[in-house]
């Protein structure tokens, strides 16, 4: 399976608009520290999320793309930029802000391991420390495989993705660009990208193992609770973490 390899390549070309994500975080991240505030990404992909915060925060982005990395580290001079798996990576160091998104964490395939990266990360938080994270729940995917592939133009070049659901909690997004060499002849790139969930309820029940105060929001914004569950189960969910 793929590692953006290929769509890590034409990522800020097909994705520009990040004003839904700030404008939920900036909602939610109210740090009461005074002095040097610390921010880490996981997940953080071409640095976008991390360039709103630049002012503010000592940042550090972890990745695995190698082609994700590249262009953040070319957008965003002050931030300490790593390559590591992110179900992995610890360090002592206590940040004021924790994220995850984009669903990322769904690109991580073994659950044991969504566990191991959420004890990481309750170890790295102050008490008023914040992790934020969003995740693609199983009839979200389930839905998103049912819908007719999406199809872009850009740069003269075209994008391409469509999802096949592999079994009960395993979906793989099929990435095709076709890439405009000259006089419309365009070569094709191929990449298919892995994700695994559960079903809402039960990723919640994973996070109070680690969290003792959870709010949850659907992609409206609107406040999950444990009641209504079930009929947000077609939305992505945002967990807003305190230790």
């Amino acid at each position: 399976m793929g590692n953006y390899s290929v769509y890590g390549k034409y990522y800020d070309s097909l994705n520009s608009d990040y004003s839904y994500w700030i404008s939920f975080l900036r909602k939610h991240i109210r740090s009461k520290n005074t002095g040097e505030k610390k921010l880490l990404e996981l997940g953080c992909g071409t640095g976008n999320i991390l360039k709103e915060f630049t002012e503010e925060y000592k940042l550090v982005g972890i990745d695995l793309s190698d082609e994700m990395l590249a262009t953040a580290r070319n957008k965003i001079n002050s931030c300490r930029f790593i390559k590591a798996d992110m179900s992995e990576y610890f360090e002592n160091i206590k940040y004021d802000v924790i994220l995850c998104l984009f669903d990322s964490i769904n690109h991580i395939l073994n659950i044991e391991k969504w566990q191991r990266m959420f004890f990481n990360i309750s170890k790295m938080m102050k008490d008023d420390s914040v992790f934020i994270f969003d995740v693609n729940t199983t009839e979200r995917l389930n839905q998103m495989s049912q819908k007719p592939g999406f199809f872009k133009k850009f740069n003269n070049s075209y994008f391409y993705m469509n999802i096949d659901k592999r079994s009960q909690t395993n979906f793989v997004f099929n990435v095709r660009i076709f890439r405009n060499i000259e006089n419309n002849i365009f070569e094709l790139e191929e990449e298919q990208i892995e994700e695994t969930t559960l079903e809402g309820n039960r990723i919640y029940d994973i996070v109070t193992k680690f969290f003792k105060k959870i709010e949850i929001y659907n992609e409206r914004k609107e406040r999950i609770y444990e009641d209504c569950f079930y009929e947000n189960e077609k939305y992505r969910w945002f967990f807003v973490c305190k230790s």
